[in-house]
């Protein structure tokens, strides 16, 4: 389905006059006649030769011009009448995005960091308690395996024995405690159909010559032709970075 329609375009195509091509084989047959200059006489054709090419190409360029200029209009209205249609849409769809959606979801993505802050507090301060309770575990093992070694008694040797391998089991225990206590990882807010949802880095030029001196590759650079032609001929001769010269020119002209 298309929004946008121009009849008949398929069947237009560009073509040339008779006078053109009659013109045209004229001037190759007096050109192709050129084979050398050797003297006035026949510098005085070979320039002749060239200007009726040249005239040739001026009326070409003109044609194309001429022939062109209804076309661009045509495509400068297709812009214009297409942008027309679609100005409203645009308004209404940015509208929605930019002040609705955008504010939602960056508003939804705080909150759920925030609950991934409290998620992943809560696993630290468990897994400190875990620890905590861990060494507190071990250190009465320790004890009471020091005081069986002092027992007097093969019974009380025994019952401190059997109380240092129960802490040995709860220091156990709170370590795989510890180990297994992770944050829990707290889920974004659910995306619509249709939407994409990242992350995206803006930048804006605030200062682009102090960009250029601290990031040069972040810059284009590129000469004026037209600013060195113009000091060339005001008689700048040498400059850094430029190589001058002269040369002979020619100019036939139609």
């Amino acid at each position: 389905m298309s929004a946008i329609v121009v009849k008949n375009i398929d069947n237009v195509l560009p073509s040339c006059t008779a006078e053109y091509e009659l013109l045209k084989a004229q001037a190759l047959v007096v050109c192709r006649a050129v084979v050398a200059v050797t003297e006035a006489e026949s510098q005085q054709i070979a320039v002749s030769a060239v200007g009726k090419i040249k005239g040739l190409l001026k009326m070409v360029e003109t044609s194309r011009v001429d022939v062109k200029a209804p076309v661009l209009k045509l495509c400068k209205d297709i812009d214009a009448f297409a942008k027309a249609l679609v100005a409203e849409l645009e308004e209404e769809a940015g509208r929605i995005e930019k002040t609705l959606i955008r504010p939602y979801v960056q508003v939804e993505q705080e909150k759920a960091a925030a609950r991934q802050r409290l998620a992943d507090d809560l696993a630290r301060k468990q897994r400190e308690k875990a620890e905590a309770q861990a060494r507190e575990a071990e250190a009465e093992r320790q004890r009471f395996l020091r005081e069986a070694q002092a027992a007097t008694s093969a019974a009380e040797a025994q019952a401190l024995a059997a109380a240092a391998q129960a802490k040995a089991e709860e220091a156990a225990a709170a370590t795989e405690r510890m180990e297994n206590t992770q944050a829990r990882v707290v889920a974004a807010p659910a995306k619509a159909a249709g939407m994409t949802v990242r992350k995206v880095w803006r930048f804006e030029v605030t200062d682009i010559a102090a960009l250029y001196k601290a990031r040069p590759s972040l810059c284009v650079l590129q000469e004026s032709a037209s600013a060195i032609n113009a000091e060339m001929r005001g008689g700048m001769r040498q400059c850094a970075g430029l190589r001058i010269w002269e040369e002979v020119g020619t100019t036939v002209r139609a």
